[in-house]
């Protein structure tokens, strides 16, 4: 048995199960937990913070609806998503030039179909990911990625390009509280924070651990 859901339903289900009186951890420990939505839980923090909790095993899912046949998938090692090179081929490339980057780079997600009744010849995503190069940890020769965000999500500070992800990371420190982020160029990152304790340390130990104000 496994259960597919995004964390914010796993959410949902856990205070409903609070609710009845019913310990969700322990119908789901041991169990495989398959979600996908947000960059957060492909990193060993986020991953980990969510296994911990409720006993799973976590995986991520990535694709997209446009594209039958694209989905992707980390294993066990959990280092990439996994693309179905069968009928797919993926470039990650320079969201202002469309040229292809290195490995390790970030930029847009382009996909390439073939073999099957649709065809799709440099499809941008707008996925703004990263190639890992060579074999995973299993041996597996597919190309995979990681998922960082989408550049409209961005916020710019003193010249410095931050992503949501980058928060999300920084805020595992401190508990991992809701937050929302202001996009866009501003003097001082803007951060809504839901949670407890002192928002100057939150404050000091953000701007430290991202570099900006």
């Amino acid at each position: 048995d496994a259960l597919m859901c995004t964390i914010s339903q796993l959410q949902i289900y856990d205070a409903a199960a609070q609710g009845a009186g019913i310990d969700l951890a322990s119908i789901l420990k041991g169990k495989p937990l398959i979600t996908s939505g947000e960059a957060i839980w492909q990193f060993e923090a986020g991953r980990k913070r969510i296994e911990d909790a409720y006993g799973v095993s976590l995986f991520n899912i990535g694709g997209a609806s446009e594209a039958p046949g694209f989905v992707t998938a980390d294993s066990r090692y959990h280092d990439g998503l996994i693309c179905p090179t069968d009928h797919y081929w993926i470039q990650v490339c320079d969201p202002e030039t469309g040229k292809e980057v290195p490995p390790g780079t970030p930029g847009h997600l382009v996909i390439n179909a073939f073999g099957m009744d649709h065809f799709m010849l440099r499809y941008d995503l707008e996925d703004l990911v990263v190639l890992h190069e060579g074999p995973d940890k299993s041996g597996r020769t597919a190309q995979r990625y990681t998922i960082l965000g989408r550049l409209a999500d961005r916020a710019i500070v003193g010249g410095k390009a931050l992503l949501p992800i980058d928060v999300q990371l920084a805020l595992e420190t401190f508990g991992a509280p809701e937050y929302t982020m202001a996009a866009g160029v501003a003097d001082a990152l803007m951060l809504n924070i839901e949670g407890e304790g002192s928002a100057a340390r939150l404050t000091d130990g953000l701007s430290a651990a991202l570099g900006v104000p």
